[in-house]
């Protein structure tokens, strides 16, 4: 390992660039890695990509060349063809397996990869999106989700046998993509693929939102490692980041990279290695992997709500989590339901599971913390929700910008008006066998947006989504450090902000704050249970509470913290793309 203690460094570099790179070229690179990431531990060379082709000579010269320097040298495979089919049209030029002429094309290709690198790693094309004449036949009956995940289990057995017919010793990767939520309907199997391939990687690339078509919020570049971490526990070995969507804020590029380490990647791949050499990106990132690296020296194990997205999930409220953690809720996503988990989050994702609506009863009966969106509920209507709460999911529409807060003690209820309009479903309950914590009021109606039920020794909570995920960040703030302390039934930190943050824990009583907002600002951590002091682990500097709360916070349910807890505030000033790593001190 290089420069840093806890991640290696890698880099991938693509046909295109190596196929017209000279020997000089490939040495300035390596030059420029060492300049500013103190080095280079490993290379992903791919000798082919469709058209583009590196001769068998000059993929053994830049082999030795990248070795010679002491760099660990990997094969990269792009499933990408330039197989003439006028029969076949699909996106990318990704292979049709439907077709025996493509799967040839593919196996002379794997094999050449096989002959070259003892490992190489599978870029994230592959995958089907084909609709041929073919397909269509082949598929029958069954859904295009059903038929590409039984086909793509298929050529998985098919890439890893045929490259290990030609060396025994390699190493088969898949590298997941980033749009997970798209996975089955082009034939992403991790629940079956983890178990046919070696190993694993993660893309760790989020995206804007906004202007992209994979609105992926920059949340994504945690909590994709932390949920295949969890997925194939030990053969998760990286995370892939590139500079997509980062040409204008090149704080974007770090934050992925960054998002990988906190979330405990023991390597970094960065797409792609010709095209960083005299880019701002390395320079600017080898200060911040240098504080990153002490940080994870420190840190725990991770923390967070359980999210439960079953494999292959697709029932709806796609990518939702990810707005939520964009609230600065810390959370910890896993394709299985975790029955000894403090607290869970369900969306409509997690109804894929035919027997979810069993488990959540079961777990919640148990004393269990669970929180459910509305998304959720409407999926279980009619399925055995009914057990459990009062509340219904309506085709009513409602939109409003005014809100209460009304938790069940003492009437104390509490008014705040937000920056804008909220659109969302309405939802009917009955009152009394259900509580509404929160609100929207117009004229003379309101809406729940938040819901409580008590069942067996634990709480059900439902929450009223809106139906533009953005619209979570036009709730009062009053209002969401009501879904923060919820959410923070049991565990020792939540904030009290605005949105845009994130708050990373781990198990050791340290935590990690980043703020992506526009400007400077106070925000309040508050930390339940005993505590003197916060420490930055950086700068060595502490900070005293500047309150501390000897009862729970009035404003919310009593349940939220046990009775006679104590609860320290601490006000800390943040600047736009920074983070500060803490540590609870008694």
């Amino acid at each position: 390992m290089g420069l840093y203690k806890n991640f290696k460094i890698a880099s991938y570099a693509h046909a295109q660039y190596l196929v017209s790179a000279a020997e000089e070229d490939i040495v300035r690179q390596i030059d420029y890695f060492d300049a500013y990431l103190g080095g280079l531990d490993k290379i992903y060379l791919e000798p082919f990509r469709g058209e583009h082709r590196l001769s068998e000579e000059k993929a053994k010269r830049f082999i030795e060349i990248f070795k010679e320097r002491g760099i660990e040298v990997a094969g990269g495979f792009t499933a990408t063809t330039d197989l003439d089919d006028e029969t076949v049209h699909r996106i990318f030029d990704v292979y049709c397996y439907s077709r025996d002429n493509f799967r040839e094309e593919l196996k002379k290709e794997i094999r050449q990869t096989a002959k070259l690198f003892d490992e190489f790693i599978l870029d994230d094309f592959f995958f089907t999106s084909c609709r041929c004449k073919e397909c269509i036949r082949k598929k029958g009956n069954r859904s295009w989700s059903e038929y590409r995940l039984e086909l793509m289990e298929e050529i998985a057995h098919l890439v890893c046998d045929t490259a290990k017919e030609v060396n025994p010793d390699c190493k088969c990767v898949i590298k997941y993509p980033n749009w997970f939520e798209s996975w089955q309907e082009t034939g992403y199997n991790p629940e079956k693929q983890k178990d046919i391939f070696d190993a694993i990687y993660t893309a760790a690339e989020s995206r804007n939102p906004k202007m992209s078509q994979q609105h992926l919020p920059r949340y994504l570049s945690y909590s994709l490692f932390r949920y295949l971490e969890n997925a194939a526990p030990g053969k998760n070995n990286g995370a892939w980041v590139d500079n997509g969507d980062s040409s204008n804020n090149i704080n974007w590029y770090a934050e992925q990279v960054l998002l990988a380490v906190y979330a405990g990647a023991k390597e970094i791949c960065l797409f792609g290695f010709g095209g960083l050499t005299d880019s701002p990106y390395l320079p600017m990132l080898g200060c911040q992997l240098r504080l990153a690296d002490e940080d994870r020296s420190r840190m725990g194990k991770p923390q967070g709500v359980s999210v439960y997205h079953p494999f292959n999930a697709d029932c709806g409220e796609d990518q939702l989590y990810n707005y939520v953690g964009m609230l600065g809720i810390p959370l910890e996503p896993t394709p299985f339901f975790d029955e000894k988990a403090d607290s869970i989050f369900l969306t409509a994702s997690a109804c894929k599971d035919p027997q979810v609506m069993d488990k959540l009863k079961n777990y919640v009966a148990d004393g269990g913390h669970a929180i459910v969106t509305s998304g959720f509920v409407k999926n279980m209507q009619g399925r055995g929700i009914e057990d459990m709460t009062s509340a219904r999911v309506t085709e009513k529409v409602v939109t409003g910008d005014y809100f209460c807060t009304d938790p069940y003690i003492g009437d104390r209820r509490e008014f705040f008006h937000g920056p804008a309009a909220i659109t969302m479903h309405g939802m009917d309950y009955k009152t009394n066998a259900t509580w509404s914590d929160a609100e929207m009021i117009t004229e003379y109606c309101n809406y729940p947006v938040w819901l409580r039920d008590d069942y067996g020794q634990g709480e059900l909570y439902i929450w009223n989504i809106p139906d533009n995920y953005s619209d979570l960040y036009q709730f009062p703030v009053e209002v969401a450090d009501l879904f923060r302390k919820n959410f923070a039934k049991n565990q020792r930190v939540y904030l009290e902000a605005e949105d845009h943050y994130n708050l990373f824990l781990y198990d050791n009583d340290t935590f990690l704050v980043r703020s992506y907002r526009e400007y400077r600002e106070y925000i309040k951590i508050v930390v339940k249970g005993e505590c003197s002091r916060l420490a930055d682990l950086r700068s060595g500097k502490t900070y005293e509470p500047v309150s501390v709360k000897d009862q729970p916070d009035q404003r919310f349910d009593v349940a939220y913290v046990p009775k006679g807890a104590k609860e320290s505030v601490f006000e800390i000033y943040f600047s736009p793309g920074t983070e500060q790593f803490l540590q609870i001190l008694p």
